[in-house]
């Protein structure tokens, strides 16, 4: 039940119409099977002429009838015997062939559907609530929507176990017709020969693909933690530490592949052994039970039929295999799908129908008493929080180091759902204005993230090649002063910023960040702590640049400097995620005596 439950989650994930052709190709790879019956039919004929041949038995009359008739020969056992040879080994050449092309199709069309479920997996998760990207690492993401997908491993393999139990049933049951007691043996003595095997291999296989998959994601976390961490890891001598943490789960890695390679071996060890003391077994009961002469005939029967059950067997096995590990190699991959589909049940965080409007974004913002609560993970929520943003006009946001100022800003950009109240950019939910109007909204968040890429793409990100403006590119970057950096270099839009922006200082990679939020030409912008690497000058500069455009932009800022914000029509301030004031500069300060003794402390 197990195993069938694998592979059920793996064949719901396809479509209606791509589940119909799946089982219309393993329909066809079962019926394949039935040549095979047909070529043990004539093997069973072959041993029966084979005895008649060397005088052990006699060939019955019907049969030397039909022989006679077939071959156009009126008594050469011998030439029979050649007729059936090559007949059977036509008929498992045809059908080997035959059975070769159907599973190629059926693993090209799975391949496909593994592309294009892991697509339709990475966008859902991409529109995924903040709390459940939030939740998992990049490389467990990265891994659940990639490498973690094994659906043509899982339902290809699938599809062979069905043929090969319907060749198996079909053979053991022509033989259950024919030599009952003899068809009776061979079925019990298979079944537990295979069933004892297999009970002990699952939960082997399992268990080390677990392991394979997990120790490799945390073995790629760990690295990449180090390479971020580098440099305070060399100022502590602890760079040897992470290499030991990562060489343990490489170790790890390791010991479940070679667990996995000897389980793969083990079935074909098992089912050669059983077949020899199978074949001992029958012959040792025929002479008990019946003559010599019995017992030869009995044992080319068996072996004629487990010549071709044991492959079945093996391949069966291996298949079975197969959906244990790429199953449990699979579980980070299930897991993320279950947690999105219980995302798209919470009506939190399911998203709202997008209506398209015509109108232009005005950039108005409205949060009319708004609570969020983080759950059981964090005590702290927003309480109540109220704020009107006019068109054109500006908002800082200030309060002390995690009073929720954070928090605000992901609740107007629909990154967070409210737990109560109404939020509104431009009349509409936050989630569906940015779908409504792309690029309207400008956002420069407190760690800029970059591609490991160009300026042009790092500015233009998430822009195709055709899409992209240079001169657009060039204004933005002047705006942030970065203008003269660029143009003074060879390569220009070119220039290489590297992994996380490592080729530029702080400041740099925070004004680059400024100008990729500018480059659509947005009517609302978000600074959330946007210049607090910047210098004194640097920062004066751009904050000048930028309320040259409050005139025609909204502009929300977050900021810790005091002096970044004095000149902003609306301040905000926050306590414990609660509005304990707002208004303009002077009326806050006024209200607020930790504001008051901040900005007297900077001389303002």
């Amino acid at each position: 039940m197990d195993l069938y439950r694998k592979v059920k989650r793996t064949f719901n994930l396809l479509a209606s119409r791509s589940k119909v052709r799946f089982l219309l190709l393993t329909g066809l790879q079962m019926i394949l099977g039935l040549l095979d019956l047909l070529a043990i039919v004539i093997v069973g004929v072959f041993s029966l002429v084979g005895s008649a041949y060397l005088g052990v038995s006699e060939l019955p009359n019907s049969l030397r009838d039909f022989l006679r008739i077939t071959t156009n020969d009126t008594g050469s056992l011998g030439r029979a015997l050649v007729y059936l040879v090559s007949i059977a080994v036509a008929l498992i050449i045809t059908k080997s062939i035959l059975a070769l092309l159907v599973l190629k199709k059926i693993f090209l069309f799975l391949a496909n559907q593994n592309v294009e479920i892991s697509k339709q997996l990475g966008r859902r998760f991409m529109n995924a609530s903040y709390e459940i990207i939030s939740k998992r690492s990049s490389q467990e993401a990265t891994y659940a929507v990639g490498r973690g997908l094994h659906i043509s491993e899982i339902l290809g393999s699938a599809t062979v176990v069905i043929s090969e139990i319907t060749l198996l049933s079909l053979m053991l049951g022509m033989i259950l017709i024919l030599e009952p007691l003899l068809g009776v043996n061979i079925l019990l003595y298979f079944s537990i020969v295979y069933f004892m095997s297999q009970r002990k291999l699952d939960k082997w296989l399992s268990k080390n693909s677990l392991i394979f998959s997990q120790s490799n994601v945390k073995g790629d976390q760990i690295f990449q933690e180090g390479v971020t961490l580098y440099k305070e890891l060399y100022v502590a001598n602890r760079l040897n530490e992470i290499v030991e943490r990562f060489s343990s789960m490489r170790a790890k890695v390791a010991n479940a592949t070679a667990n996995i390679q000897l389980i793969n071996y083990i079935p074909k060890f098992t089912f050669e052994s059983a077949l020899v003391i199978g074949a001992c077994l029958v012959g040792i009961q025929s002479i008990l039970l019946d003559s010599t002469q019995s017992a030869l005939t009995s044992l080319i029967v068996f072996f004629a039929v487990g010549s071709r059950v044991m492959p079945s067997l093996l391949r069966l096995q291996s298949a079975t295999n197969a959906i244990q590990s790429f199953s449990g190699a699979s579980e980070i991959s299930f897991e993320l799908i279950e947690a999105l589909d219980q995302d798209m049940k919470d009506p939190k965080t399911s998203n709202s129908t997008l209506v398209k409007i015509d109108r232009k974004f005005d950039g108005t913002i409205r949060m009319i008493d708004v609570d969020y609560d983080y759950g059981a993970e964090s005590k702290f929520s927003i309480k109540g929080a109220s704020i009107a943003v006019s068109k054109g006009s500006s908002l800082a946001i200030v309060g002390r180091t995690g009073c929720g100022k954070s928090t605000i800003i992901n609740l107007l950009l629909g990154i967070l759902k409210p737990t109560s109240g109404e939020i509104s950019l431009s009349g509409m939910e936050p989630s569906l204005a940015i779908q409504n109007w792309s690029g309207a909204i400008g956002y420069v968040p407190q760690d800029v993230a970059f591609l490991n890429g160009s300026v042009r793409e790092n500015v233009a990100i998430g822009y195709s090649t055709q899409e992209i403006d240079d001169e657009q590119i060039w204004n933005c970057l002047e705006m942030v002063h970065l203008g003269l950096l660029f143009s003074s270099s060879e390569l220009g839009l070119d220039a290489l910023i590297g992994e996380r922006g490592i080729k530029l200082s702080g400041g740099q990679r925070q004004r680059l960040g400024i100008a990729r939020a500018l480059y659509s030409n947005p009517q609302l912008l978000v600074l959330d702590e946007a210049t607090s690497a910047l210098d004194a000058e640097t920062e004066e500069a751009i904050s000048k640049t930028i309320q040259n455009l409050s005139s025609k932009i909204t502009l929300i800022v977050v900021a810790h400097r005091i002096s970044t914000v004095q000149n902003v029509d609306q301040v905000i301030y926050l306590d414990e995620g609660q509005v304990r004031a707002k208004g303009a500069f002077a009326e806050v300060r006024a209200a607020v005596p930790d504001f008051e003794n901040q900005a007297s402390l900077m001389g303002l």
